[in-house]
């Protein structure tokens, strides 16, 4: 748990312990942190809009500039989308994220345990 831990408190996210395992850039990363600390008090699921309005505060709608990096993420295997129709993310818009819930994956909070993806 200590890997955990330290992702959460970290200040700068590319000196956490697991950063170099997640292959994303500094604001992936950033956006992982929030959702892992939003984990931690018991929301499994955050909608989009809300995780960027809440990281990139905006009245001029600058945070739909990160929408990018959420579908990366996805395709990246370290969230997942709720949805109650069967999607293949290659083929959803970064704008059709905005709102849905996304959710940690258990192979990320296995990196989260273990400091690792081995098996």
């Amino acid at each position: 748990m200590n890997t955990l831990v330290n992702f959460l408190n970290a200040d700068k996210i590319a000196k956490s312990d697991i950063f170099i395992h997640l292959k994303c850039s500094v604001i992936e990363g950033n956006i992982l942190q929030y959702l892992a600390r939003q984990y931690m008090q018991g929301e499994e699921d955050v909608l989009v809009l809300a995780l960027l309005g809440e990281l990139y505060k905006s009245d001029t709608y600058a945070h739909l500039e990160y929408l990018k990096d959420i579908k990366n993420l996805l395709e990246l295997g370290w969230i997942h989308q709720q949805s109650f129709t069967p999607l293949k993310i290659s083929d959803v818009t970064p704008l059709e994220l905005l709102n849905t819930a996304v959710g940690l994956t258990p192979a990320f909070l296995k990196l989260l345990q273990d400091g690792s993806l081995d098996l």
